[in-house]
């Protein structure tokens, strides 16, 4: 999940995740719904997810802002709050906290 605070975020794009100083070419990006949903672009205020080159859990950080390597930004994006994981299993019986699909 990404969030697009400036600027646009677009397939080809080469990033730069700062915490790690690592860079990683965009192969895709788009929105969330019931399932992904490819975009051409996410323009700023834009919330989906982005599909990179990163072969390694060790090159990228939860919360770790992401820019241009053409034209970084000078500073990472201050955290409101501490990151958060996700995670999900989906259940094999019916019951009070489970849904449908």
């Amino acid at each position: 999940m990404v969030r697009v605070k400036e600027g646009t975020l677009k397939a080809g794009q080469k990033l730069r995740f700062l915490h790690t100083g690592t860079e990683h070419q965009v192969e895709e990006v788009g929105i969330n719904r019931l399932g992904r949903i490819k975009s051409t672009e996410l323009p700023a205020g834009s919330v989906g997810y982005l599909i990179a080159g990163v072969k390694t859990i060790r090159d990228i950080e939860v919360g770790d802002t992401v820019t241009d390597v053409e034209r970084p930004t000078n500073a990472p994006i201050p955290a409101t709050s501490p990151p958060s994981r996700w995670s999900s299993r989906r259940s094999t019986r019916w019951g009070p906290t489970t849904t449908r699909r």
